[in-house]
């Protein structure tokens, strides 16, 4: 810092030498224009002669002609302020030069609407335009001048020596408008647009591009030990464009400037200092100067490159500020660079900046800032001799695609160079952001869609390291605060304090290839509430596989003032590391490098491995509340894996196996997995399309699936693809047969049953999902017969046996069931196997109940069977002392409907629990689950259900026997009606059972029982109540119906059929019809029979619920139309035709018709009517449900009503029996149906 403060002194001696001069500086002419009308500007220039001084009054003054001035010495133009004095030039082509002159001196005045053509000496000669252009001549000082809105640039100066000094002037809207001005005034070689441009030439600005001898030496005398200084002005709205773009020359925006060979058009839209040759000793000052909404190829407000052989140059900026400029590709604000060749010599070029503000501007590359250098010869102290200073600077909201404050780069040209290393103290970096150029040039409103490559980077350096010391903050910066590529970053004693940045991989700091943070003592980082995907707080990535021989320097280093100090175990380090509540979504809150290895080699000596690293007491973590994931994170370097996964995979499964990726920490951290297939030409194997092959991963990888032909054993691959590389084998992979309710396809894959090349086949599955999960129409069990996918199938479930719930964590919709190939979470109430037809081990049928349930095991079953049977017997009982009569008209038609009503409706319809209730009631099923013995089965169950009803007959047939005995209470009074009861009772339940005995169901080719799907039809034990079934039915279920219908047809061909002791017997079930019709009396038990065996055999649920619907209407008309009822009354004779009862049944029938017909509907149409809602109905269910519910008044009534009378009946007779009790006499009861 010496040498800035000494070029300060020179700076005041200038400025107070200078100032002075002006003041009191004799002129020996002196023109005056008193009258801006009537003074000629242009004559008065033309003439002007040296040592004069041209004083202009308040007014609008015009240059009609172009000004050439040459070896002019010693003068003055002035006004009295620039707000005062304004001269225009009247014409095209028109501006002001200066050539070998010295000591002009421009103050108080604006100059507007000039620029004069000049030839430049960049590559191809291209002409530019400017308004004052000075060659040769030492000595210019401007103040209080304006030089603004001309369309060209403002002030040139080529090989401009001596005290140059810029104070209190404006430079503003130095540009061409592009579509008023560019293409007539300029033509297509010429160029114009800037504030001021000041250039030191290679070889002498006389000749453009080329140059001779006696130029170069006229030029040399004015590149040496020069003082510029730009105080207290304005740069604004100045726009230097890009040179013009001319067929077969190629595009300079990018040309390596060398030599003669170099371009400077389109530089520094303010102020461009470009030093050519061997340019030395020159000083350049910028004081508190303003530069605003400046644009430029490079360098936006502010450029300057010192080239070639340039030694010994200061630039010094110092409370300035550089707001909104831009540059099309770099230093949006500024920037400053060292291109220079030397062979041994050091140049020590200097550029400091202190006390600037850079806001608001933009670029590609450094959208504030551009800082670059070639590699120097080494001083002794093995260091690049130039210098970059920044101190007390402050960067907020710039935006660049790359380095939204702050760019770097080091150009290595010698082979052993010094790297020029910018050195930043005291500095703030605030709301910086990375920006899409590349959207700002595209069309957005006319392409579909269009592509960025997103930049990063607050401070982006390639190759440049970077010095800092101080206070230093970084704040609310987005895109990392740091990008290091191949690059150090030093930091000395001070603080480094990043908070609340924001960053893809690094919020705080992105190391890069060859890059690490160099630490010295009394250093202090604090990393606070940064987010980034990966090390929100410093992320490191490293190329190449670490190994030993390989190895490179950790990425935290240590450097003391000595040897000895620097060799200390790190957690003696005089640097301290906090990390507070920083947040990585996807691993590395704190820290995230490709590896630790590099690290951990060197840190062996001290006694640290593994989780030791960078956990020292010089490092703090501090996170408030736990976050998922890890502080300090590496690439994978281990690829785990669950075996059970990868065994049991069908072609085509979606699954979600296990892929764990593990650090050097051994934590599982998310990646990229590509999975590849060995062996394809044998296996045909391979990832599915449709999934892969790229998967993210970390504890599992999702929607995973392979083809192939199945168990054909094959090799497969994961390997991740992003940062260090890591591969698992499996060496043998085996897909196993297709899942339940799939198939092979094209020998590859598994394709669903209900899918369109599977459209024939009437499965019972409504779709697939994932390729795993089948879903089932409910009221259908699925399943295999043996285990394999090949003997999947679906049939109707048994009522209450299946579970057609859907898991919490699946969408099913409300007609459908997710199959789930373990069967005991399929069946409902305990139950498992083929049907669900069997209970779980452990498990018993009950009886009364569709449940298994936990039955004690030993002998109890026998007292539970002893107590079966007396609760029969006092049912027998109370049936026979009541005298119950259910077997009349009022009876029929509501007992025939609730016990043929569910045959009727869809496979599956589960009714409320009242109309269960009356459902079983009228089938002689209600029960609550009683324990027979331990293991007992469907098949059993049935079997033993035939035990009640025989015995109820056994009981009655002792009780008719008994009757002969006169001191029997039912040899005084008939007990036949009750007898009918208990045998319809019977009769019903020998039907039932019966029939279930006898229903079967095919699955895949085999028939097994309805009830009980693991046993196999008439094979087995099954034959033997299969045989007792039949028996059952042609002596007791056939006969009677058919005895009832028969009788009377056959008692015309034989009279007296049916009289004797049957008479009393027929007439209970006939006495209410009409004589003629009696026969009818037996066509509700046959229509059940009928309808019962329909449902039993026939194996097509469509073709099923037709008929049954065919049957009920049959039925319906038969009814209607013979209206069969007589009287209800027994001693009505004859009995009355049209009687209430013949309209009562035939609603029953009308309405069981249209539940037949809801049925058929839902069986065969899948409309909105049939779709099931959430709570498990249809539209067309619940209209069963409510026409099952109408005979339920009347049904509930009749039997209420019936109770009451019997009781009151009873009643009666008990007080007339004791009214006699003194008569000896016995009563007989006067019915014609009584026992004899």
């Amino acid at each position: 810092m010496t040498s800035v403060y000494v070029f300060f002194f020179l700076y005041l001696v200038i400025t107070v030498s200078t100032t002075a001069g002006s003041n009191n500086t004799f002129y020996k002419h002196n023109i005056t224009c008193d009258d801006y009308a009537s003074c000629n500007l242009t004559k008065i220039l033309q003439e002007l002669n040296n040592d004069t001084r041209i004083s202009l009054t308040s007014g609008k003054y015009y240059l009609r002609k172009n000004i050439d001035l040459s070896s002019i010495h010693h003068v003055l133009i002035s006004g009295p302020s620039k707000n005062s004095v304004f001269i225009e030039c009247s014409g095209d082509d028109i501006g002001i030069s200066f050539f070998r002159s010295s000591s002009v001196t421009i103050k108080g005045l604006t100059i507007s609407k000039c620029g004069a053509p000049h030839m430049g000496t960049s590559l191809y000669n291209f002409t530019f335009l400017a308004v004052l252009h000075f060659v040769y001549t030492r000595d210019i000082e401007f103040y209080d001048v304006s030089v603004s809105y001309n369309s060209a640039l403002g002030v040139n100066l080529y090989d401009v020596g001596g005290k140059v000094k810029f104070s209190a002037s404006e430079f503003t809207s130095n540009k061409v408008v592009p579509d008023k001005d560019m293409s007539v005034p300029l033509g297509p070689t010429r160029w114009a647009g800037g504030g001021i441009y000041v250039q030191f030439t290679y070889c002498g600005s006389m000749y453009g591009n080329g140059c001779n001898d006696s130029d170069d030496i006229e030029h040399q005398k004015y590149i040496h030990h020069n003082n510029y200084v730009f105080q207290d002005c304005i740069f604004s709205s100045n726009y230097a464009p890009e040179p013009p773009q001319l067929p077969d020359i190629k595009n300079t925006d990018f040309l390596p400037p060398q030599k003669t060979d170099h371009m400077s058009l389109g530089r520094g839209g303010g102020v461009s200092l470009y030093l050519r040759g061997n340019a030395s000793h020159n000083s350049f000052l910028v004081d508190n100067c303003s530069f605003i909404d400046n644009y430029a190829i490079w360098g936006g407000g502010f450029f300057t490159e010192i080239v070639d052989s340039c030694f010994q140059n200061k630039v010094v900026i110092t409370k300035s500020t550089f707001t909104g400029n831009k540059a099309k590709w770099a230093g949006g604000g500024m920037r400053y660079g060292l291109i220079q060749v030397f062979s041994n010599m050091q140049p020590f070029n200097n550029g400091t900046f202190m006390n600037t503000t850079f806001e608001q501007n933009s670029a590609v590359w450094g959208g504030a800032t551009s800082v670059y250098a070639t590699e120097e010869p080494l001083t002794i102290d093995s260091r690049a001799s130039s210098q970059i200073h920044f101190s007390g600077c402050t960067w907020i909201n710039n935006t660049a695609s790359n380095g939204a404050a702050v760019g770097g780069a080091s150009w290595k040209i010698l082979s052993a160079g010094g790297v020029v290393v910018p050195v930043f103290k005291d500095t703030l970096f605030r709301n910086n952001h990375i920006f899409d150029y590349k959207s700002e040039n595209l069309n957005t409103s006319s392409n579909f869609s269009y592509s960025v490559i997103k930049g990063q980077g607050t401070i982006c350096t390639n190759a440049m390291p970077f010095y800092f010391e101080g206070k230093n903050q970084f704040l609310d910066n987005v895109g990392t605060v740091f990008l290091m590529i191949d690059a150090v970053l030093t930091a000395a004693a001070g603080s480094m304090e990043f908070i609340r940045n924001q960053g893809h991989d690094g919020g705080g700091i992105s190391l890069l290839g060859q890059s690490w943070i160099n630490v010295n003592p009394g250093s202090n980082f604090l990393f606070s509430k940064n987010t980034a995907l990966r090390g929100a707080g410093i992320f490191v990535q490293n190329p190449g596989t670490p190994n030993r021989v390989a190895s490179k320097n950790c990425f935290i280093t240590y450097n003391a003032p000595t040897t000895l100090e620097t060799l200390v175990s790190p957690d003696k380090w005089k640097t301290f590391f906090n990390f507070s509540n920083n947040n990585a979504s996807v691993s590395g809150h704190s820290i995230y490098s490709s590896t630790l290895k590099y690290c951990g080699w060197y840190m062996e000596v001290y006694g640290f491995h593994d989780k030791q690293l960078f956990n020292w007491s010089n490092f703090v973590y501090e996170n408030v509340s736990p976050l998922v994931g890890n502080e300090i994170a590496t690439d994978p370097v281990q690829i785990s894996l669950n075996k059970e996964d990868w065994v049991d995979m069908s072609p085509s499964d979606i699954t979600n196996p296990a892929v764990r990726l593990v650090d050097e920490r051994n934590q599982a951290i998310p990646g990229i997995v590509n999975i590849k297939i060995q062996n394809t030409n044998i296996s045909n194997a391979q990832v599915d399309v449709s999934s892969g092959p790229f998967f993210p991963a970390k504890e599992n990888i999702y929607s995973f699936k392979l083809s192939g032909k199945e168990n054909v054993p094959f090799s497969l691959s994961i390997q991740t693809v992003t940062g260090r590389i890591v591969k698992a084998i499996i060496p043998e992979v085996t897909l196993k047969d297709c899942r339940p309710g799939y198939r092979l396809q094209e020998n590859s894959k598994c394709v669903c049953l209900r899918s369109p090349q599977d459209s024939t086949v009437d499965s019972g599955i409504t779709r697939c999902q994932g390729d795993r999960h089948v879903f089932i129409r409910k009221g259908l069990w699925a399943g295999t017969i043996d285990g394999t996918s090949e003997t999947f199938t679906t049939s109707t479930c048994p009522a209450m046996y299946c579970n057609y719930r859907c898991p919490p964590n699946m969408f099913c919709a409300p007609h459908e069931y997710l199959y789930l190939e373990d069967a005991d979470r399929q069946c409902d109430g305990h139950r498992t196997g083929v049907l669900c037809g069997k209970c779980r081990p452990g498990y018993s049928v009950v009886l009364g109940s569709d449940d298994c349930k936990v039955c004690p095991e030993g002998y109890a079953w026998i007292g539970y069977f002893s107590l079966f049977l007396i609760a029969g017997t006092l049912v027998v009982i109370a049936v026979l002392l009541l005298n119950v009569d259910i077997s009349t008209g009022q009876y029929t038609g509501c007992l025939f409907f609730y016990q043929v009503v569910l045959l009727l409706v869809r496979d599956g319809f589960e009714p409320d629990p009242i109309l269960s209730f009356l459902i079983g009631l009228a089938n002689a099923q209600v029960g609550l689950g009683a324990c027979m013995w331990n293991g007992m089965t469907d098949l059993q169950k049935l079997g033993l259900t035939y035990v009640l009803p025989a015995y109820i007959l056994f009981l009655c047939i002792v009780v008719i026997f008994l009757s002969r005995f006169p001191s029997c209470v039912f040899s005084r009074r008939s007990a036949l009606r009750a007898f009918t009861t208990l045998f319809l009772v019977s009769y019903t339940t020998f039907t039932s059972v019966s029939l279930e005995l006898l229903h079967f169901t095919t699955l895949h080719g085999k028939n097994v029982l309805y009830k009980s799907g693991e046993v196999e039809y008439f094979k087995g034990e099954h034959v033997g109540y299969g045989i007792l079934a039949i028996i059952v039915c042609v002596v007791i279920v056939f006969p009677f119906p058919l005895c009832l219908c028969l009788v009377q047809p056959l008692s015309y061909l034989k009279p007296g059929l049916g009289g004797g002791k049957l008479k009393p017997f027929l007439d209970i079930f006939q006495y209410c019809y009409q004589i003629r019709y009696r026969w009818f009396s037996g066509v509700y038990y046959l229509a059940r029979i009928v309808l019962l065996l329909i449902y039993t055999f026939t194996s097509d649920s469509t073709l099923m619920h037709s008929l049954l619907c065919l049957s009920c209407i049959v039925l319906l008309t038969l009814q209607t139309n013979i209206r069969p009822y007589g009287s209800t009354n027994r001693d009505k004779e004859p009995p009355n035709r049209g009687t209430w009862l013949n309209l009562l049944d035939s609603l029953i029938l009308m309405d069981l018709a249209l539940i037949a017909l809801l049925g058929s509907f839902s069986a065969s149409s899948e409309s909105a009517l049939t779709l099931i809602d959430s709570g498990g109905y249809s539209v067309a269910d619940y209209l069963c449900i409510f026409l099952m519910w109408l005979p339920a008044p009347y049904f509930i009534g009749v039997i209420g009503l019936n109770l009451y009378l019997g009781a009151k009946k009873k009643l009666e007779r008990i007080q007339r029996s004791s009214l006699r009790n003194s008569s000896p006499l016995t009563e007989t009861s006067g019915d014609p149906t009584s026992v004899s």
